[in-house]
């Protein structure tokens, strides 16, 4: 009996709606269909479906569909859902042991490439794999944030390879702030670029890299996400790593 992947159940969800790639990827805030396509494949397996994905899904689906799609339809497929479901522990346990801890993914340099104009030192991010944890400050304990190796020699000095960065998905960046910001590209899966918010309007936003030194606009309808950076020393200060 083939497996019941989290991509099935992503698929029977999108049946359930009525509703095409296209409208999904349109109401949820994505540039293309393709920014999608590989979270409705039945070979699309992680454990959850990750925060920033899911809140978007929840965007475009709820309140389609026969019967109606609920927000908890979709938020069973996320951590929090992936232990309530198996009764794990009191979903408040549940809340503060998710947000206890950061996870460190890995990130490869990709090279400059040149896309619409736009020259950028791009990076690939794997959020499902982690590859080290660090301990949250309490202060920070119901905020989303992870954590990567820098990979890209584009904001040199300001962050030197190798070095870890802590970036927050659930609050969008201010003006001035360092970010790491997420592009549609196509032909592949989503690529990363770090730099500096140095303007946004409606229709773009402008990226600040410093080395070399470029002030880059960027036209919304190619950006997935924008995630500030988070002060190391806030988070590193006195909080040794864990296994």
């Amino acid at each position: 009996m083939p497996e019941d992947t989290l991509g099935s159940k992503l698929l029977r969800l999108k049946e359930r709606s009525g509703l095409t790639l296209s409208n999904i990827a349109k109401a949820g805030g994505y540039s293309s269909p393709s920014s999608l396509q590989r979270y409705f494949s039945a070979e699309y397996n992680p454990t959850h479906l990750p925060r920033a994905v899911a809140d978007r899904l929840i965007e475009a689906l709820v309140g389609f569909g026969e019967p109606a799609i609920l927000r908890q339809d979709v938020e069973e497929f996320t951590e929090t859902g992936f232990y309530l479901k198996r009764n794990i522990a009191p979903q408040i346990s549940i809340r503060r042991s998710e947000l206890a801890y950061i996870s460190c993914h890995p990130s490869y340099l990709l090279g400059f490439e040149t896309y619409e104009g736009m020259k950028f030192e791009f990076i690939s991010l794997n959020e499902e794999e982690e590859v080290r944890r660090f301990n949250k400050p309490s202060g920070y304990g119901y905020r989303h944030i992870h954590a990567t190796y820098v990979s890209t020699s584009s904001m040199m000095p300001r962050f030197q390879p190798g070095e870890i960065v802590f970036y927050e998905t659930d609050r969008p960046p201010s003006v001035g702030s360092d970010i790491l910001i997420c592009l549609q590209v196509e032909d592949r899966d989503v690529v990363y670029a770090l730099g500096r918010l140095s303007a946004q309007t409606a229709t773009y936003v402008e990226l600040h890299t410093l080395n070399p030194e470029e002030f880059t606009k960027i036209e919304r309808r190619h950006i997935e996400m924008m995630h500030p950076i988070v002060s190391a020393a806030d988070i590193l200060g006195e909080y040794a790593a864990t296994s």
